[in-house]
């Protein structure tokens, strides 16, 4: 029973303790308390005050936060985009030389951070995009566990970064950790939308270029690749002159090189259908093109080029649509300890991003992580205005 409970001796922890606890609650906290209920109106004053200094800190980027959505296991990661001038040579190479930086970090850490690595030939993720052709090539690698490992894989992966020289014939290059926190998704996303390719291509390769001018920040990329380079025509003045149409020009070329359907047959049970178009070598020589026989509205035969001027451009792989439009995201990691992705997202959306909106006729919005911060910002918010209303109806009751 609590009467057999003995008091502690004079000289005891416990005792000591009690009495620098009493002298510190009566001597300190409780004059404090008397005061403050004595001035409520400074008390309030001061609280909000408090409140507005602190609120103002972090929308000031004074003091960064991130949010933490998720953890998974970490491994790390390099994606590569070759262009269409690299060779197979070229890529190998390339892969190589990537190679050889990860085996010299990991014997520069200590030999215990790696597991081993997979090299991975026409396959890559760009910003949780999986793309496979052959102008892409990837390396995944298994990183030791928390208790064995000697670097921190941020820290693994900089010093990787740093021994890889990129060639010109490399188009997109990430080196990263995957998993992790909010499980390996880039730290901050931005989707740019509008109603030509060009145009989004051009504001997010500018976007890419002011996100990678803060300091922390790496593996910028966007999910709208260039494709192989395509030979674009467009119409003389003689051409129109003639009764020509871009979409006429268009089927003559598509029925030459494509074929023309003339005929369908069904041979035990099989549907077969029959096209006529150019020979192979013919279709494969592209000196020919400018020579090719277009057919005007009065039946008579024109080259190609004397209706239309030929050149080539690099075309685009995949174009991406969101909410009907076309659009194309723009993602990017930051290391936490040099940067925080909200405050980045916050100055690149006020500084940088106006400009680039208008001048390519574009809107922006907010994808992945950075659209989850949001949404967690506004809910925190509205949690924390309900949470006072609350307390005032509590203490008024």
């Amino acid at each position: 029973t609590l009467g057999k409970v003995q008091a502690p001796a004079p000289d005891s922890f416990r005792a000591r303790f009690d009495r620098a606890f009493f002298n510190f609650r009566d001597d300190r906290f409780m004059p404090l308390v008397r005061r403050a209920l004595d001035y409520p109106g400074a008390t309030v004053c001061a609280a909000i005050g408090g409140f507005m200094i602190a609120v103002s800190l972090m929308a000031s980027g004074h003091v960064g936060f991130a949010f933490v959505t998720g953890f998974d296991f970490e491994s790390l990661e390099a994606n590569v985009e070759f262009s269409s001038s690299a060779t197979d040579a070229d890529k190998a190479a390339f892969l190589a030389d990537l190679e050889r930086g990860l085996s010299a970090t990991h014997e520069e850490t200590g030999a215990a951070n790696l597991l081993g690595w997979t090299t991975k030939y026409n396959l890559a993720t760009f910003a949780d995009d999986r793309m496979t052709g052959e102008q892409y090539a990837s390396i995944d690698a298994s990183y030791a566990f928390e208790e064995s490992r000697t670097a921190s894989p941020q820290a693994f992966v900089n010093a990787w970064r740093e021994k890889v020289d990129r060639p010109a014939f490399v188009e997109q290059l990430t080196i990263g950790v995957d998993g992790g926190q909010n499980n390996g998704m880039p730290d901050m996303t931005l989707v740019l939308s509008g109603d030509s390719i060009d145009s989004l291509k051009q504001g997010a390769e500018e976007l890419a270029e002011a996100l990678a001018s803060y300091p922390g920040v790496s593996n910028v990329v966007d999910n709208l690749p260039y494709g192989r380079e395509q030979i674009i025509f467009e119409l003389t003045p003689m051409g129109r002159s003639l009764g020509l149409t871009s979409d006429g020009i268009g089927r003559q070329l598509r029925a030459a090189y494509s074929g023309a359907r003339v005929q369908i047959f069904n041979e035990n049970d099989a549907e077969l259908e029959v096209r006529v178009m150019l020979p192979e070598e013919e279709r494969n020589d592209l000196g020919r093109l400018s020579q090719f026989p277009i057919r005007t509205a009065e039946g008579n035969y024109v080259p190609l080029s004397n209706v239309a001027i030929l050149y080539n451009r690099r075309g685009i792989d995949v174009i991406r649509h969101t909410d009907g439009r076309m659009a194309v995201s723009v993602s990017a990691n930051v290391d936490p300890t040099q940067a925080n992705a909200i405050a980045i997202t916050q100055s690149v959306t006020s500084r940088d991003l106006p400009q680039i909106l208008d001048r390519y006729n574009l809107t922006y919005g907010l994808g992945g992580k950075s659209e989850q911060d949001k949404v967690v910002m506004e809910t925190m918010m509205l949690g924390g205005m309900l949470t006072l209303v609350l307390i005032y109806l509590i203490l008024a009751w």
